[in-house]
């Protein structure tokens, strides 16, 4: 993560090469990520970000999951790099899929759906994985990961 600038109290920090998942609370800080394929989004919401790395899903091949996520919404995908527009049910239903594959506690957040781009998915966290999600359950988040593009 770097620290893109600070302007007053507001802190930006860009997760454009990170795998992880931005929880949406007050914090001062605001994330940011390069999404929606070839359009390059830079939303940013105030919150925390959570790493997803093998430090606390000790099963996860992330270069597996990229692989798999590009299929689903990016450049291998039928969006072919303009999945910028929101995702489909069909989308959700195939991101779901690949989080359970993955061992994820997540699922795509339904009523965003037009909200959700590659590589800036609402979801709500399901559950813990040997605490790591403890007090999380039930949530909203972003789940964010490199832009293909």
């Amino acid at each position: 993560m770097k620290m893109a600038r600070e302007r007053g109290l507001r802190r930006f920090i860009s997760v454009t090469s990170h795998l992880g998942l931005i929880i949406p609370c007050k914090s001062g800080v605001y994330y940011s990520n390069q999404c929606g394929g070839y359009a390059c989004y830079h939303p940013k919401v105030e919150g925390v970000f959570f790493p997803i790395n093998l430090a606390f899903f000790t099963d996860l091949k992330e270069e597996d999951l990229l692989d798999d996520l590009d299929k689903v919404l990016g450049l291998q995908s039928k969006h072919r790099g303009w999945c910028n527009d929101g995702i489909t049910e069909e989308d959700a239903d195939r991101l779901d899929a690949l989080f359970v594959k993955y061992g994820l506690p997540l699922m795509v957040d339904r009523t965003k759906l037009d909200k959700s781009v590659e590589a800036w998915i609402y979801v709500k966290i399901l559950g813990k994985v040997e605490a790591v999600f403890e007090g999380f359950e039930g949530m909203s988040a972003i789940f964010v990961y490199p832009n293909s593009d």
